[in-house]
């Protein structure tokens, strides 16, 4: 699982910037 939430940390940050911008 730590491979998994080290990408969790990697691309939710961008995900959460991106989504408010296109919706």
């Amino acid at each position: 699982m730590g491979f998994f939430d080290s990408l969790l940390i990697i691309f939710l940050p961008p995900i959460m910037t991106i989504l408010p911008e296109v919706s």
